[in-house]
């Protein structure tokens, strides 16, 4: 069974396409996709590489500032997409938009901040975090 290797990177680094070229098991060019901001790269993959391509994504695509996932071939229409996008893929807080908006900026900031810690290696995580 082959598979797809996909990375999703801001159009700035330009480098999804890069990796995804010389991704181990790879076969074929790789598709590139996107928008104004944003890329994608797919690349078909041969299954029996799949142990040396999560090794080489562990530093090529940190490095190139990819997100990636390996999908099966098969049955890839989705239907739901779950994703972190606040301060992640957009450059703000959604919740705390949402809350100045609502005349409550200060307070849910003050939740988010507490919530959020600046770094997960100097702060635990909040007590009340998913387990997940």
């Amino acid at each position: 069974m082959t598979h797809v290797l996909t990375l999703v990177t801001r159009r700035e680094t330009g480098e999804a396409g890069d990796v995804a070229l010389r991704a181990p098991g790879g076969l074929g060019p790789p598709i590139q996709r996107g928008g104004r901001n944003w890329s994608v790269s797919e690349q078909t993959l041969d299954h029996a590489a799949l142990p040396d391509l999560v090794e080489y994504l562990g530093a090529e695509a940190a490095a190139a500032r990819c997100d990636w996932a390996v999908t099966p071939c098969v049955n890839r229409r989705k239907r739901l997409l779950i994703s972190d996008m606040d301060s992640t893929i957009i450059g703000q807080e959604c919740l705390d938009e949402l809350a100045d908006y609502a005349g409550l900026k200060s307070e849910v900031s003050a939740i988010t901040e507490r919530a959020m810690p600046a770094s997960s290696t100097s702060n635990p995580p909040s007590p009340h975090a998913s387990p997940c």
